[in-house]
């Protein structure tokens, strides 16, 4: 447990945040034949690159040999991790909100509904 507390010490979760927010980018910056638009791409590109700018800087200044608190790097490094996995979460669902047809919508929203009527017509087949 002390080699991955001192790893994580060390400035690995800065590095984590900015691999985790790279998916973001091209889901933000691409785009789809479907009218719908990424929301809010604007405000996503740029709070990525602010993770992407302080945790580069908090890594190069760690690494470089310059003493840094520990107990500023570990809780910084973790909190910023948690709102980097929670911005590609958002950036995920944005993605396949975007990236989805109307059609397939439509048909994920009768199935049940064919389901049951398909159900009611056989159980009224059966009966005497």
């Amino acid at each position: 447990m002390a080699v991955f507390t001192q790893n994580l010490q060390n400035g690995a979760m800065l590095i984590y945040a900015t691999a985790a927010i790279s998916p973001m980018f091209y889901f933000s910056l691409v785009r789809t034949r479907t009218e719908r638009d990424f929301p809010s791409r604007l405000s996503h590109i740029v709070f990525g690159l602010l993770i992407f700018m302080v945790c580069t800087a908090l890594f190069g200044v760690q690494q470089s040999g310059v003493k840094i608190d520990p107990n500023f790097v570990l809780p910084s490094s973790i909190i910023i991790y948690l709102a980097a996995i929670f911005m590609i979460f958002i950036a995920t669902v944005y993605r396949n909100w975007r990236d989805t047809s109307d059609e397939f919508i439509k048909a994920a929203e009768n199935q049940p509904r064919v389901a049951e009527n398909d159900f009611v017509q056989r159980a009224l087949s059966h009966r005497p």
